[in-house]
């Protein structure tokens, strides 16, 4: 609940082939990811953050495998879970 519904992980094979930032694509002349492409990506929507967004990924990634898990929540012990739609619900 704290990304947009369709929001996926980053795909190693993709990112190793293609960048997420429009701008790095026509610097670097590089394809652009098609995740990217269609804002589905969480790495292409905080690319604009710069080197926060890989930070705050990296943050959502292991706050999700702590707290957040499809299988046994974790909400009552997450720290945000007050500010979380999931979780105040729980």
């Amino acid at each position: 609940g704290l990304v947009d519904e369709g929001t996926k992980m980053p795909v190693k094979a993709l990112c190793s082939r293609y960048v997420c930032d429009r701008k790095a694509s026509s610097r670097l002349r590089m394809a652009l990811c098609p995740r990217a492409r269609d804002r589905t990506c969480v790495r292409g929507r905080l690319s604009y953050l710069r080197k926060l967004g890989g930070w705050l990924q990296t943050l959502t990634y292991m706050h999700g495998r702590e707290y957040c898990r499809a299988i046994g929540p974790r909400c009552g012990a997450c720290p945000i879970s007050g500010v979380c739609p999931t979780g105040s619900e729980a």
